[in-house]
């Protein structure tokens, strides 16, 4: 005997248990199949892949070139190309990681590393210079970024059947 609907008490027979287990037998395999048949993680893309270093190749290229100049001598139109560059590539790595299908950590990373960048020229362009230990902080901070993207696309090379 258990308690039904209401307080009531009812029988609680063979047949119920029967039923019962048999439902949930049922919905325990259609759980299953379901999760079976979903793809929930991104399969490898070597364009990501290679699109990642590339940005990270045009983001070192740049902060080579403002590390070339004086400190002092690093006014923002001198350098407003080498933006565009980056934010080229940058576009480019986020258009790649949003046509993959639930890629959502890659195209995440992609925004904040579009948004870091646009700071980083904002603020050039409002200070029309650029310090030295400025210039560390940000260029580790995209590293860092492209770095877990690269981790990123590493392991899903690493998953079976890019599972």
């Amino acid at each position: 005997m258990w308690p039904g609907p209401a307080g009531a008490v009812m029988p609680r027979t063979d047949r119920m248990r029967a039923v019962h287990g048999c439902v949930c037998t049922l919905l325990l395999l259609a759980f299953l199949g379901g999760c079976a048949a979903a793809d929930f993680a991104p399969g490898y893309d070597p364009q990501t892949a290679t699109q990642v270093a590339a940005t990270y190749k045009a983001v070192t290229r740049f902060y080579m070139r403002l590390r070339e100049t004086a400190e002092g001598e690093r006014a923002y139109a001198g350098f407003a190309p080498g933006y565009d560059e980056v934010a080229v590539e940058m576009k480019t790595l986020a258009w790649s990681a949003r046509r993959q299908a639930h890629n959502r950590a890659s195209r995440d990373m992609a925004r904040r590393l579009q948004a870091d960048w646009r700071e980083i020229e904002a603020r050039h362009r409002k200070r029309d210079s650029y310090a030295d230990a400025l210039a560390d902080i940000d260029e580790q901070r995209l590293d860092n970024l492209l770095d877990d993207m690269a981790s990123v696309e590493s392991h899903k090379r690493k998953l079976p059947d890019g599972d």
